[in-house]
């Protein structure tokens, strides 16, 4: 299967995922990745504000808050390229051109110790394929920080398509 095709299949999946399994997925995922030494070493951490279908991350970010983390998200600032900005409550945000919430300015992040990796499609060894950008491809070539994807059994394949470029994901936490 070609990633297009891939990516129609698992996106259809999630997106008709009942509201009962959509909040046990999301709780799960939370809870796991709270539980990790990866999120209780880490002083900074990158995450995206997720939209439907995929699994809600605000709670995680808030969680993050409560914890007295550093919390960043990306924007993308050019064609293909994306960074990381801090992000607070208080922080305005727009619309995309890929319809994602990102802040309206630019707050540049370097250091992120966890990158919560979004994704479609996972393998167990770490293979990901994502939304089709390549902007956490691009952007995880230089990263040295520790990255984990949650990931629920509907987006879990045998085999992702994958491509010279594509970066695997040290971490993967399912529910």
């Amino acid at each position: 299967m070609n990633k297009k095709d891939m990516r129609k299949l698992v996106l259809q999946r999630m997106s008709t995922v009942s509201k009962e399994r959509r909040e046990y997925i999301e709780q799960t995922l939370m809870t796991k990745l709270l539980e990790t030494s990866l999120w209780k070493e880490a002083k900074t951490i990158g995450i995206t504000l997720s939209t439907f279908p995929e699994w809600e991350t605000r709670r995680i970010i808030e969680e993050a808050w409560r914890q007295y983390k550093t919390v960043v998200v990306p924007k993308v600032i050019k064609k293909g390229v994306m960074v990381f900005n801090h992000y607070t409550i208080d922080t305005p945000l727009e619309i995309s051109a890929f319809g994602i919430d990102e802040p309206v300015m630019v707050d540049e992040v370097t250091q992120i110790d966890l990158l919560v990796v979004p994704g479609v499609a996972f393998q167990k060894n770490g293979a990901r394929l994502g939304f089709g950008g390549g902007f956490y491809d691009r952007y995880l070539q230089d990263f040295e920080g520790k990255t984990v994807s949650l990931v629920a059994m509907e987006q879990m394949v045998d085999i992702v398509p994958l491509e010279k470029h594509d970066i695997f994901i040290a971490t993967i936490l399912n529910a």
